[in-house]
């Protein structure tokens, strides 16, 4: 049965930053109003490790606000687009390879969003010239990159949107795309004035989920669980297609509930047919990360065997990465809506052949992220069935 809606689920994740650092050419801009600003000197990259957890920094983006997704080559890359809105998040989680790569905790927003939207613009208008059926292509996009656009990679989407607006902008500019589609990507639970917007069904808002058990060991201050479903249900009912991330997937004790639990979750908060999509991806990190992270947070997600593979990282071993896989796609498969697409975030040709029966190929991923969501079916396949061919 469906929980029933409530009126405003949405607590604020923000707290009130530390301090809050202003660059001299954004003193008089007005953002974030609620806060006592403190005047600093522009900020070079080599600053930002000096930052203090809990500040919050607006400053001046001086290279190309849209980014390709730093994929490796070795896995099945879905294509995805980053803008970059920002840096850093305050929501501490353990696992965060943010920890590894900016070596703070601070919050960075870019107050020249202006620029960030003239050059979105032309890259959406360059995308809508190209018409591949007629053999026309007046796009300067590369075939090899999808037409989503999600702003989560270096940061939160949604964390201290309220007194910048970044997504709001966003959101609008995407709005009139007939191809584009942007991705916000939380762990919060505050859409705020997000759920009165009109989007155009073209901005997806797509919530990271873990087992309950990870989420309240080692997701401290991002929102309950619980909460960001709640989040999830009120953008479903204003409208927005959602999007889910089961990443990072962590092996422990009673990983099969928790992951199970979760799910039931889904089912209480979620209409399923509104998932444009699901991503999986088993726990890895740098290694840097298991320093940084084991300096600030006793943990014992770094306890477990990994092996070094080829991107680097350290992962699971392919057998235990499969027994996760498997779980969930086992909890996942009954419910799903056909039309979803569901991936493996960052895995192997091999895992994808062994769980679901094909290789999509980085190049058919994209192709897949290149078309309207929630039209075709996705086929998934499994070794149960009678047509498997691995």
């Amino acid at each position: 049965m469906t929980a029933p809606l409530i009126d405003h689920p949405l607590d604020p994740i923000c707290p009130e930053p530390r301090r809050f650092l202003v660059e001299p050419e954004f003193w008089d801009e007005g953002f974030y109003p609620q806060y006592e600003p403190t005047l600093i000197e522009p900020l070079a990259a080599a600053d930002y490790p000096t930052l203090e957890p809990g500040d919050l920094a607006i400053t001046r983006h001086r290279g190309t606000f849209a980014r390709l997704c730093p994929a490796t080559p070795v896995y099945n890359c879905c294509g995805l687009n980053i803008i970059h809105i920002g840096q850093g998040c305050h929501l501490g989680c353990h696992y965060c390879v943010l920890a590894a790569y900016l070596g703070s905790e601070a919050v960075i927003r870019f107050g020249n969003l202006d620029t960030a939207l003239t050059e979105l613009e032309a890259i959406l208008s360059s995308i809508e010239k190209s018409d591949p059926e007629s053999g026309q292509d007046g796009s300067s996009w590369p075939e090899d990159r999808s037409y989503r656009f999600c702003t989560g990679e270096f940061t939160d989407s949604l964390i201290y949107e309220e007194g910048l607006g970044i997504s709001a902008s966003l959101i609008e500019l995407f709005r009139s795309s007939t191809k584009c589609y942007l991705e916000l990507k939380t762990k919060t639970a505050d859409l705020g004035s997000l759920l009165k917007l009109d989007h155009g069904g073209r901005t997806v808002i797509s919530f990271s989920l873990n087992a309950p058990f990870i989420a309240q060991n080692h997701e401290p201050k991002a929102a309950p669980l619980i909460k960001r479903l709640q989040a999830a249900q009120a953008a479903a009912a204003a409208g927005y297609p959602l999007g889910f991330h089961f990443d990072p997937i962590v092996h422990y004790k009673d990983w099969r509930s928790g992951y199970g639990q979760t799910i039931e979750l889904l089912d209480q908060y979620v209409p399923w047919d509104r998932i444009a999509w699901i991503s999986l991806g088993c726990f890895r990190y740098l290694g840097p990360l298991k320093n940084a992270q084991l300096a600030k947070n006793p943990s014992s997600l770094f306890d477990a065997e990994f092996i070094r593979a080829l991107d680097g990282k350290f992962r699971y071993p392919r057998p235990l990465r499969r027994l996760l896989y498997e779980g969930l796609l086992d909890l996942l498969k009954p419910r799903l809506d056909p039309r979803t697409t569901v991936y493996f975030c960052m895995e192997s040709p091999r895992m994808w052949r062994d769980l679901l029966g094909f290789d999509p190929q980085t190049s058919q991923l994209t192709a897949r992220f290149r078309k309207p969501f929630l039209t075709e079916p996705w086929t998934m396949r499994s070794s149960a069935d009678p047509d498997f061919q691995p």
